[in-house]
C-alpha cells in the first residue's frame, strides 16, 4: 500500500510535484495532442457530473451520425438533380 508521502501531497509545497511538462515530454505529446487529451478530461468530468453514462453518449452520438447521414444524402440527391 502507498501512503500519502510517496504519493504526494498536493498542500504541501516543499514534496515533489507531479510534473505535467516532463510527463508531455516523455510521451512525446505535441500542442494538438495535449489539448485533444485536456479536451476529453473536460468532457469526462462535465458527464460524471451530469450524470450521463456511456450507454447515453453512445445512442446520441449514433443518432447524431445517423442525422448527418441523411443530410449528406440529401444534398447529394440536390446536386444529382434528383427530385425524388
Amino acid at each position: 500500500m502507498v501512503d500519502d508521502d510517496e504519493r504526494g501531497n498536493l498542500f504541501d509545497p516543499n514534496l515533489k510535484r507531479f510534473n505535467i511538462g516532463d510527463a508531455h515530454a516523455v510521451l512525446g505529446m505535441d500542442e494538438q495532442d495535449q489539448l485533444t487529451l485536456r479536451l476529453i478530461v473536460s468532457v469526462d468530468l462535465l458527464l460524471a457530473h451530469a450524470g450521463i453514462t456511456e450507454e447515453q453518449v453512445v445512442l446520441a452520438y449514433e443518432q447524431r451520425l445517423k442525422g448527418d447521414l441523411k443530410a449528406a444524402a440529401e444534398s447529394i440527391r440536390e446536386l444529382a438533380g434528383d427530385d425524388s
